[in-house]
């Protein structure tokens, strides 16, 4: 098999929106949610798709740059760049999204790649190849603080032999992946032929009864070195699973079965979802899989969606960052000597303590004492062996066609990679239906690998 070592750069250019809007002549504050993340990296998804019969590049490239132009009217901030202002006597900054000054634009790609074949892309039950990296942003790595000087969104669409691989990347202190799958969306609607958006974005939202604060966030620091924190390099495998609609009934139903049988609990069965059960597998597999002592505590984090947990509920309209990390730890005897029903049944409470309550304090607290910045290994935050639950099943990037039919992959770029970094969305198959990116050590993937358990439910397409 032969794979392309370089993707080739054609052309790139920066794309305003269609029109003036009037909001993009003023400051877009970010929370302080949003700066929290300034030391993460972009967020990126990929869809890669077969080469229609026909394709032109040329034309497509038209076609997409004047659709992203019209949805960038809409998602006005993610043509603008990040900006500082610096107050030296009281030893302060604020960054906040500038629109205004002179020209900006999301940044539009066309590279190609053209020994590279959709099957080198796909590698079914292989680890994920090294080249994907260079289909996002060519595989420059940027984390948000960067988007001082790069663009706040950018779409690499690389042409391969037989297909087309579109690279997404967003900076995630302005959007986090459910504005993100907003976005992509609205872009496909467009392209696909629509008149306009089906549900237009939302700005600027404070909770109410809990925020009286101003827009502008003051951050006790004058220089970036002293809250930026660069990534280091972690030798990772990376590798997709599927699980059909009869998997993960499957193994819901095993759950459920499980928590009735479970000693010292009054938990519901009919509470349990889908994900609390898969991430019960997840968590009890990797745990096993890393050969821990009884006595380690590994940790097992959800990024929980807050727009559903206020009251309320917040329009999943609402653009920016709405995500809050809930965590549960125990110890490594308690949940490989307990089942799956247990451990889904933990992560289910964990999971209901984030209501509107829970919100509505992460974000006064926030405003109150300003942001606590997230260091890149956000993944564990102190914590050893963890696993991060990311995505969810309500992005359905397969669904997202772009003019160019059904996706025949989805793949991540090097974006916010670390040991033990789970990424969920929609199986290829559709509703019911998921797909997993699992980042691990290079050992614990082998072991992971030979987890009967894990593997029963894996479906090898």
């Amino acid at each position: 098999m032969t794979v392309c070592r370089k993707v080739k750069l054609n052309t790139e250019l920066f794309v305003m929106p269609s029109c003036e809007i009037v909001p993009s002549k003023r400051k877009y504050h970010l929370s302080p949610v949003d700066l929290a993340l300034l030391s993460l990296d972009y967020i990126q998804y990929g869809l890669l798709f077969r080469k229609p019969p026909d394709f032109s590049i040329s034309s497509y490239l038209k076609k997409l740059q004047h659709s992203l132009s019209l949805t960038l009217s809409h998602f006005y901030p993610l043509s603008g760049r990040l900006a500082t202002e610096r107050y030296a006597d009281k030893h302060s900054c604020c960054i906040y999204v500038d629109c205004d000054k002179g020209t900006h634009g999301a940044r539009l790609i066309h590279a190609s790649a053209l020994d590279l074949t959709c099957s080198d892309i796909l590698l079914t039950n292989l680890d994920v190849p090294s080249i994907v990296r260079s289909l996002f942003e060519l595989g420059e790595r940027a984390i948000n603080h960067d988007g001082h000087t790069r663009s706040l969104l950018s779409i690499q669409v690389t042409e391969i032999s037989d297909g087309v691989f579109l690279g997404f990347s967003i900076n995630h202190s302005v959007a986090d992946g459910t504005s993100f799958y907003h976005f992509m969306n609205s872009l496909s609607e467009l392209i696909m032929g629509s008149s306009d958006i089906s549900n237009v974005p939302v700005f600027n939202f404070r909770p109410p009864n809990c925020c009286t604060y101003g827009p502008a966030v003051m951050l006790p620091y004058l220089e970036p070195r002293e809250f930026i924190v660069q990534p280091d390099e972690v030798d990772l495998r990376e590798r997709v699973f599927h699980y059909s609609s009869t998997s993960i009934k499957k193994l819901k139903e095993k759950a459920k079965a499980m928590v009735e049988s479970c000693t010292n609990t009054n938990f519901v069965p009919e509470n349990l979802s889908s994900f609390q059960a898969l991430t019960a597998l997840i968590w009890i597999s990797i745990s096993r899989a890393r050969n821990l002592s009884s006595t380690e505590k590994p940790n097992c984090r959800l990024i929980a969606n807050l727009r559903p947990r206020f009251k309320p509920p917040l329009s999943e309209a609402y653009f920016g960052v709405f995500v809050s990390a809930v965590n549960n730890i125990t110890e490594v005897g308690q949940l490989l000597l307990n089942n799956l029903g247990w451990a889904a049944a933990l992560l289910n409470q964990a999971v209901v303590a984030q209501d509107d309550n829970a919100a509505c304090a992460l974000f006064s607290q926030a405003y109150a004492k300003g942001p606590t910045m997230v260091p890149p290994r956000l993944i564990s935050e102190g914590r050893p062996n963890p696993v991060v639950m990311m995505g969810s099943t309500r992005f359905d990037l397969y669904g997202l066609e772009f003019g160019l039919g059904r996706a025949v992959g989805v793949r991540c770029g090097y974006g916010n990679k670390a040991d033990g970094l789970v990424r969920a969305f929609t199986g290829p198959e559709g509703e019911g239906s998921v797909e997993l990116q699992i980042c691990l050590a290079p050992h614990t993937m082998n072991a992971l690998l030979s987890d009967q358990e894990f593997m029963s439910f894996v479906s090898m397409t």
